[in-house]
C-alpha cells in the first residue's frame, strides 16, 4: 500500500504541466531504471569479468497520475560471459533485481538494497553455444564456490548498482546494445521466450539425501521439516503411524550392501510413505528461492538478495535452510554410469545426454559399490544401506 501511494505521488508530480498522452500511446515509466552488475571471477584459473547492464523497463499509457500497477520487465533474463576455454558462465536475472535500490528510483524502502557479498546461482557450460554444450556445473551454495577442489572462484564479489537515474539515452542505448550483442540465447527459441539449459533442454542429474536410522526410527522426535511447514502454514494434520516406516525397513534384508527400493509410492505401503514424506518436507530441493534471491549465506546479515529481516528470521528457524543444498550429494556421469559424488556438495551436474535417462542407463555407482538394479534411481525413489541402516532419497 505504501509503495502504491508513493508511486501514485511520483506519477502525479511527473505529469504536472503537460497534456495526457493518447490512450494507445505507451511511454517509459519514470520509475524505469538501468542496473549494473559487476564481479570478477576465475574459472580454472582464467579470469572472467562481469560488467553488465540490465534495463528494468516499465511502461504506461493514459494519464500518468493514475495509481499504476507497476511491473518491471528486465531486458535480459540471463547473462552469459565466455570463458577462456570457449565455455560460458551464466546467471539469471530475476525480477527481484529490478526492485533493488527502490529508494533511488521511487524513494521507497532502503531494505531492498542488496546485502554485501550477495551471489547469484552460477552455471558453467562447456560451450558458449547453448546448442553445442554437452556438460555443465551448477553452483548453488557457498560450499561449492569456496571448495578447495572447485573450478569456479569469486575474486571480487557481485555488486548491483544504479549508474544514474533517471537513465540517460546513452545508458539505455548501451543496455540495449549489450542485450543484442551479448545475449547468447537471443532469438534461439521460436516462441520468443528464453529457455534455460538446466531446466528447459534436459533436467540436471539427480542427487541423494541421507536419512539416518536415528530419524526414520524415531520420526516424531526428528528435527523434521514438517514441524516448520505446519507452523508456517498453520496446519494440524492428523499424526500418522510413526513406526510404520521403521517396521517396513526392519523387514528389508539382503546380502547386498545397497538395495534399490524403487519409488516411494510404488514400494512403500501408505502409512510408511506418509512418515517418509513428513520427514522430507522442507528438505526438497526447490531452487526457486536461490535463483530468485541468490545463494544462501549463513554468515551474512541476510541470506539473499531481497530477503527482508522478517524473512531472514524465518529462514534461520527452518531446520534445513539455508544449508539444504549442501546436504544433498550429487550424481555425475562417469563412463556412462550414474556415480555419487560426495566430494562436491552444493553442486549439480548437467549433461545433454545424461546417463540417468532410461534409454542410456548402464548402471549406478553408489559410493564405490555398484547398485543391483536395472532401473535408474530417479526422483522420489529410495536406496537402503543394509550396513549403516541409512535410507537415501533420490531427488532433484
Amino acid at each position: 500500500m505504501r509503495l502504491a501511494l508513493i508511486l501514485s505521488a511520483l506519477a502525479l508530480a511527473a505529469s504536472c504541466g503537460r497534456a495526457d498522452p493518447a490512450p494507445e500511446e505507451w511511454k517509459r515509466h519514470p520509475a524505469s531504471h538501468v542496473i549494473r552488475i559487476t564481479a570478477e571471477l576465475t574459472f580454472d584459473g582464467a579470469p572472467v569479468e562481469i560488467d553488465e547492464l540490465v534495463d528494468c523497463r516499465a511502461y504506461y499509457r493514459g494519464a500518468l497520475y493514475k495509481t499504476p500497477h507497476l511491473t518491471f520487465s528486465p531486458s535480459r533474463v540471463q547473462v552469459a560471459n565466455e570463458t577462456a576455454d570457449g565455455g560460458m558462465i551464466v546467471f539469471r536475472v530475476s525480477r527481484s533485481f529490478c526492485w533493488a535500490f527502490a529508494k533511488t528510483w521511487v524513494g521507497f524502502d532502503e531494505e531492498t538494497n542488496p546485502p554485501p557479498g550477495w551471489t547469484p546461482a552460477l552455471e558453467w557450460y562447456d560451450n558458449r553455444d547453448p546448442e553445442l554444450a554437452q556438460m555443465g556445473l551448477l553452483y548453488l551454495s557457498e560450499t561449492a564456490l569456496t571448495a578447495a577442489n572447485g573450478r569456479l572462484r569469486i575474486v571480487e564479489p557481485f555488486q548491483l548498482s544504479i549508474p544514474e537515474h533517471p537513465p540517460s539515452e546513452v545508458l539505455i542505448a548501451e543496455a540495449e546494445r549489450q542485450e543484442t550483442e551479448r545475449d547468447l540465447w537471443l532469438g534461439r527459441d521460436v516462441t520468443g521466450s528464453y529457455r534455460y539449459l538446466s531446466s528447459g533442454l534436459t533436467p540436471t542429474m539427480d542427487s541423494i539425501l541421507r536419512i539416518p536410522e536415528s530419524e526414520w526410527r524415531n520420526p516424531e522426535l526428528a528435527k523434521a521439516g514438517w514441524h516448520w511447514s505446519q507452523q508456517r502454514n498453520g496446519r494440524h494434520d492428523p499424526e500418522p503411524d510413526w513406526q510404520a516406516l521403521a517396521r517396513y525397513l526392519d523387514g528389508v534384508t539382503s546380502d547386498a550392501r545397497y538395495i534399490y527400493l524403487g519409488h516411494i509410492d510404488g514400494e512403500l505401503f501408505p502409512d510408511a510413505a506418509e512418515v517418509l514424506l513428513r520427514l522430507l518436507t522442507g528438505r526438497r530441493s526447490d531452487l526457486n528461492d536461490i535463483y530468485q534471491s541468490g545463494i544462501p549465506k549463513p554468515s551474512a546479515p541476510r541470506f539473499g538478495l531481497l530477503i527482508s529481516e522478517k524473512r531472514a528470521g524465518q529462514w534461520a528457524t527452518d531446520p534445513f535452510n539455508p544449508n539444504y543444498v549442501d546436504e544433498q550429494i550429487p550424481f555425475t556421469c562417469i563412463d556412462g554410469v550414474m556415480t555419487a559424488d560426495p566430494a562436491h556438495p552444493g553442486l549439480k551436474y548437467w549433461f545433454r545426454e545424461r546417463c540417468s535417462h532410461h534409454k542410456r542407463f548402464i548402471g549406478a555407482d553408489f559410493f564405490g559399490v555398484r547398485l543391483t538394479t536395472e532401473r535408474a534411481p530417479l526422483f522420489a525413489s529410495l536406496i537402503f544401506d543394509t550396513q549403516t541402516r541409512d535410507l537415501w532419497r533420490v531427488g532433484k
